[in-house]
């Protein structure tokens, strides 16, 4: 349990350096989201969330297609070219 303590230490230093610098990283982004606090990655919401088809049986037995979307997961430290800094964004 120390060592997942320690693991969470480690993280939020290296993430505060990134906010602490400007660097251009999803962290630092607007369109980033971590949906859980504790979780180690968070989604891109620049974009709608892709949509995916796959084949289901119904309940009848008869083929069918089931449908999901997702954002796409990304690393707090992850550089792209849609980057859009959160300071740059003002509520009018």
């Amino acid at each position: 349990m120390e060592k997942q303590g320690e693991m969470l230490d480690e993280r939020a230093k290296k993430e505060r350096e990134l906010i602490e610098s400007g660097a251009r990283a999803c962290i630092n982004c607007v369109h980033w989201n971590r949906e859980k606090p504790e979780a180690d990655d968070g989604s891109c919401q620049r974009f709608p969330p892709t949509v995916f088809a796959f084949p289901i049986k119904g309940a009848l037995g008869q083929p069918g297609f089931g449908t999901n979307c997702f954002f796409p997961r990304c690393r707090p430290e992850i550089q792209c070219g849609e980057f859009t800094p959160k300071a740059s964004i003002t509520m009018q």
